[in-house]
Parts: C-alpha cells; sequence; structure tokens
C-alpha cells in the first residue's frame, strides 16, 4: 500500500474516530445539561404553582374565617339555631333568612353558584347535630351531614379536605369546614364553604413554560389526579402509579426523575414530583398543617420527544457535519498526504505524549482546514486534561499532606513530642529549612516548645507577649503574617556546609475557639506559594484540635496526679490520726487504772483517818481520866496534908 493511500485511509480512520468521540461527548453532556435545566425549570414552575395554591387556599380559608367569626354571622346562627333556648319559631325563620341571604350575598360577590362559574359550589351551616339549615346553592336544606368528615372535623376545628366529586352538585369540589362559636367559645354551629376547583384547574393549566406537551397535575394521596391538566380531566375513579408518584408516596420527598419513564397516559415523559406544602412554613401553624394534611402532590412532566427535540436537532446536526467532513477528506486526502504527514505524526506523537501523563500541545500547525481544528480540538482538550490534572494533583498533594501530618498527630501524645511532629512534618511537607512551634500559656505567653533546624536568632527570645514580634502579633492579631524582605541575620537556615537567610517567612496563629493558643512560624529559601498557605489553612484547624486535645490531657494528667498525692497525704494523716488515736486510748485506759488505785488508796487513807480518830479520840479519854485521877490524887494530898 502506499503511503498515499495508508495516509489517506490513517486519515479518515483519525478523522471517523474524532468526530465520533468529539460529537458522542458533546452528545452525551449536552443532553445531560439539557436535561438537568428541563427538570430545574420544571421544579422551578411547581414550586411556582405551590405558592399560587398556597395563596389561593389561604384566601379561602380566610374567607372561611372571616364568616366565621363575623358578628352579625354568629348571631343570626346562633338565633337560628336556638343554641341559648330563648328563639322563637319566628325568632329562628327570621333569623333563617337573614343569614342566607348575607350567605348568598357573599358568595355571589365571589361570582354566584360554582357550577355557574362562580367560587363556591355552596356555603352552608349545620347545627351541632348535622342539621343542615342552610345550603345558598345546594339542594341539602333540611337534610343531616352527622356522619360527614367536614362536620366531625369541622365540630373541632379548622378543615381542609380533598378534592372530590360532589354527586349532588355535579361537579368536583373541595370543602371547608370550621366551628361558628359564641362569645365564650362554645361552638353553636359548623360553617361550610364547598369551593369550586375552577381556580385551581386555571392555576394548574396557565402556561406552563414548558412547551406544547409540558403539564402540570395535581395527585391525592390515593395517587388519583384531582386536577384538570392539559390532556385530561380530573380522574378520581383510576390510580395513577407512574414510577415518580409512587417514589415520591414512599420516600415522602420531592422526586426529580433524570431517568425517562411512562406518564399516566403510557407516554414517555421526564419530570419532577413535589410534595405540596411539606417544606411550607406559615404564620398560621393550624392552616399549615391542613395543608400538609392533603397529601396532594404537584407533578410537573413533559414528553421526552419534546424536551428532547433539541438533542435530536444536534444529533442530526453531528452526524450532518460528520459526513460532509468524511466527504471532504475522502476527496482531499490523496493531494494533500504529503503536506499532513508531518502533522500527523506530530499529532500521533502528542498523543503518545498525552497516554503518558504528559500534556504537550500541537505546535507548527496553523492551516485552516479540519486538521488544523483538530489540531486546536486536541490542544484545548490538552489544555482541559492538564489543567484538571493537575487539580487532582493539588488535591492529592494537600490530601496526603493533610493525611500524614495526622497520622502523626494520632495518639495520646504530650504537648512536646507533638509540637515537634507538627513543625517536624510542615517543615518537610514545605520545604521549609527551619520552623519553630509556640504554646501561650495561661497567661497569654507564648513559649518555645517545638523547633525544626532551629538557630537562637538574634536580639530574639524564646518567649513571647502578645504583640511582640511577629510571633505576638500573629497570636494578637489573629492573622497570617507573610515576610519576603526578611531582615539580616534576623535567623539563620544552618547545615553542616553553612548557613544563610531564608528568602520568605510565614507566622501563623494556630485558633481554638476564635482564641490563638499558639504560633507556628516556617523559614524557607523560596517564597511561599498560595498552594503552601491554602495547605495551611487546611491542616491547622486540625492542629489547633491536636494541641488543644494534648493540653486537656496534661491538664487531666496533672490533675490526677495532684489527686493522688493529695489521697496519699490523706492516707498518711488518716493512718497518724489512727495511731494518735490508739496512743489516746492506751492513756485514757491508763488513766482509769490510776484513778481506780488513787480511789483505793483514798479509801485505805479515809479508813485510816478514822481509825486516827479513834484513836485520838481514846487518847483523848484516857488524858481525861488521867487528869480526872490526877485531881483526885490532888485532892487526896491536900486533904492528906491538911490531916
Amino acid at each position: 500500500m502506499t503511503i498515499s493511500k495508508k495516509l489517506t485511509f490513517e486519515f479518515l480512520a483519525i478523522a471517523v474516530i474524532s468526530i465520533f468521540l468529539v460529537g458522542l461527548l458533546i452528545y452525551t453532556s449536552t443532553k445531560d445539561v439539557l436535561k438537568t435545566e428541563i427538570l430545574n425549570k420544571i421544579h422551578l414552575i411547581v414550586e411556582e404553582k405551590e405558592e399560587a395554591l398556597t395563596t389561593l387556599l389561604e384566601t379561602q380559608l380566610a374567607n372561611l374565617q372571616y364568616l366565621a367569626q363575623e358578628p352579625e354571622v354568629v348571631k343570626l346562627t346562633i338565633k337560628m339555631v336556638n343554641s341559648t333556648g330563648n328563639s322563637s319559631s319566628q325568632d329562628q325563620q327570621k333569623a333563617f333568612k337573614q343569614l342566607k341571604t348575607l350567605l348568598t350575598n357573599f358568595g355571589d360577590f365571589y361570582g354566584g353558584p360554582g357550577i355557574a362559574g362562580g367560587t363556591y359550589a355552596d356555603i352552608m351551616v349545620a347545627d351541632m347535630n348535622g342539621y343542615m339549615w342552610i345550603g345558598t346553592y345546594g339542594p341539602d336544606e333540611g337534610g343531616n351531614e352527622a356522619d360527614t368528615n367536614w362536620f366531625r372535623n369541622g365540630k373541632k376545628d379548622i378543615y381542609l379536605g380533598d378534592i372530590e366529586y360532589n354527586p349532588t352538585m355535579r361537579q368536583i369540589t373541595q370543602i371547608a369546614a370550621m366551628p361558628i362559636r359564641d362569645k365564650q367559645g362554645k361552638t353553636v354551629a359548623v360553617l361550610q364553604l364547598e369551593t369550586n376547583i375552577k381556580a385551581i384547574n386555571i392555576i394548574m393549566a396557565h402556561k406552563s413554560g414548558l412547551g406544547n406537551t409540558g403539564e402540570i397535575y395535581i395527585v391525592n394521596k390515593d395517587k388519583f389526579i384531582i386536577t384538570k391538566s392539559k390532556f385530561t380531566t380530573p380522574d378520581i375513579k383510576n390510580r395513577t402509579d407512574t414510577f415518580g408518584i409512587n417514589q415520591a408516596v414512599e420516600t415522602n420527598e420531592d422526586v426529580s426523575l433524570h431517568s425517562v419513564y411512562d406518564n399516566y397516559r403510557g407516554i414517555s415523559v421526564i419530570g419532577s414530583v413535589h410534595i405540596f406544602a411539606h417544606s411550607l412554613e406559615t404564620k398560621n401553624k393550624k392552616i399549615g398543617d391542613s395543608f400538609k394534611n392533603l397529601g396532594w402532590l404537584l407533578v410537573g412532566e413533559i414528553e421526552k420527544e419534546e424536551a428532547f427535540a433539541p438533542i435530536a436537532q444536534l444529533r442530526n446536526k453531528i452526524i450532518f457535519i460528520g459526513l460532509i467532513i468524511l466527504l471532504v477528506v475522502a476527496c482531499i486526502s490523496f493531494f494533500i498526504s504529503m503536506s499532513i504527514s508531518k502533522p500527523l505524526k506530530k499529532l500521533s506523537v502528542a498523543t503518545q505524549y498525552a497516554g503518558k501523563g504528559q500534556w504537550k500541545k500541537v505546535e507548527g500547525i496553523t492551516s485552516k482546514d479540519e486538521l488544523g481544528e483538530l489540531a486546536s480540538s486536541f490542544n484545548k482538550m490538552t489544555e482541559e486534561l492538564q489543567k484538571k490534572n493537575e487539580e487532582n494533583e493539588t488535591n492529592s498533594w494537600l490530601t496526603t499532606g493533610q493525611s500524614e501530618l495526622n497520622d502523626k498527630m494520632r495518639g495520646e501524645l504530650d504537648v512536646v513530642v507533638l509540637s515537634q511532629n507538627i513543625i517536624s512534618h510542615l517543615c518537610d511537607f514545605l520545604n521549609a529549612k527551619i520552623g519553630t512551634l509556640y504554646m501561650a500559656d495561661s497567661h497569654a505567653t507564648l513559649n518555645l516548645v517545638g523547633s525544626y533546624a532551629d538557630e537562637k536568632r538574634k536580639n530574639l527570645s524564646n518567649k513571647f507577649s502578645p504583640g511582640e514580634g511577629l510571633v505576638g502579633q500573629a497570636a494578637l492579631g489573629k492573622q497570617l503574617i507573610l515576610v519576603t524582605d526578611v531582615p539580616k541575620n534576623y535567623i539563620k537556615i544552618q547545615s553542616g556546609l553553612g548557613h544563610a537567610d531564608p528568602f520568605s517567612i510565614v507566622v501563623k496563629p494556630i485558633l481554638f475557639e476564635g482564641n490563638a493558643i499558639g504560633v507556628i512560624e516556617l523559614g524557607a529559601f523560596h517564597e511561599f506559594s498560595d498552594l503552601n498557605l491554602e495547605f495551611l489553612d487546611l491542616v491547622f484547624e486540625n492542629i489547633a484540635i491536636a494541641i488543644n486535645s494534648s493540653q486537656s490531657r496534661s491538664r487531666m494528667a496533672e490533675l490526677l496526679e495532684e489527686t493522688q498525692q493529695q489521697a496519699e497525704e490523706l492516707q498518711t494523716q488518716q493512718e497518724e490520726l489512727r495511731q494518735a488515736n490508739e496512743e489516746l486510748e492506751e492513756q485514757t485506759k491508763s488513766l482509769k487504772a490510776s484513778e481506780a488505785m488513787l480511789q483505793e488508796q483514798q479509801e485505805e487513807l479515809r479508813q485510816t483517818n478514822e481509825e486516827l480518830e479513834e484513836q485520838a479520840q481514846n487518847l483523848e479519854e484516857q488524858k481525861q481520866e488521867v487528869d480526872k485521877k490526877n485531881r483526885e490524887l490532888e485532892l487526896a494530898r491536900q486533904a492528906i496534908e491538911e490531916k
């Protein structure tokens, strides 16, 4: 095969493949973008419909509340139902006529009977037994509504019912009811507004901006279509079991279906299902709850063919343009084979580089033909891939650095070891040749606790107060400080072969819960890049958490040690007290023994004293006897002498 034929064949093959790949990429990406835009548009329109529906229903309930609380309505209702027991038949009939006229005038103000196009199909008043006193437009007067949902719920509080077919009124309506209460708050009757859903259908059928086949309709909790759509009237007899509706009912969440599914007509559509009032916030919680209790689903859909019509046109254009290019290439490839062999070789080489992850542009191809366009497209693709690759490398670099730092901070490390691990990793990872880490003490003084290749700096200490130097200023201002004009001899980066001044210095505070608990200072021969600073922003929160955790553990350990020491001292004191108590008990026993002995000695002394006293008394008596005998002897002697 000649080189011309070979180049022609290869050129055609490359053209086909390139056109196919580019076309496929454009087709799929455009289709995804278009699908997303359509779904967003549907969701936005559905939300607009929800807001309009909410406004309409709030207005209807506001009218209901106005009528139920209007003084004249309350007064006439009390007389009509004879709730006080003081109304005569004549009073009741008069009140009945006046109240019916008042309610009819209210309905006429909103367009008259619903079947004739007015807002309200009927306005009714029932007493507490369910007896229907008034029906403005319907044939319900004299009937009993005691077993109906609207009466049972309307007696208690404001009630909003689902959209249902009313065979009596021969139309689809929505009922709202609430109690009529007297001044004491006692419920005397129930007021019902039966609303024609014409206004709801107008809202749902209003020009939606979804083209010819787009539509918005409401499905109730039983999966029945209850509003008029573009293609059908309300169907409250047949369920609508489509994929989107079933998923919304099961998950109770809004559903945007990116895949195509069959709708209730069996036609392929894309759509969105929104739960009515799911995230609605109203001033009146009861009204908001009544909206949510309806269980309505707002369904927005557009047929697949119309939705993807621009894609089909784009596909046809891509095919058409591709065929033209192939035809042109087939016609002229033989004549330009020699001129394109070199560019093809360049493209081949560039493709080989791209396959190896080396993103090089194709240069030297300046032709304005398809080959030039292919080269331009290839260069654009290369730029995008290179940009994406650089982003991936950047993210990988940031993630790797953060992960490695987390590994070095993991575990129950004390503050010094943790600080050293942090500053060492930051210096290694950022190619910083010197670094220091300071931590604030209880007095906010910043103390050096970790360093990397640090040398004592000129006129600087290892402690800084807030606002002192770059370290103190970074802590005080709680902001990063970047210095690219470092003063001479401010700090030296030293090795075994010599030393030099750093080119730039970055000082960044470590913030925890808004407080500066430390500062990190790094110096390097190069200027710190934005990526370096982004990495510091990324990891400093984890650094702050790790340091705070370590400090907390240290404080807990100190408190535990102090507590243990106090416990040991207390135990020693208790032991000393026990010994003292034992000695005191011994002394008490000795004292008691001495006291008993003293008592015995006192008893012996008392007995001795008694004996001595008795002997003294005997001696006294003997002395007296002797004295008596001496006197008698003296008298006898004197008598003898006288003789």
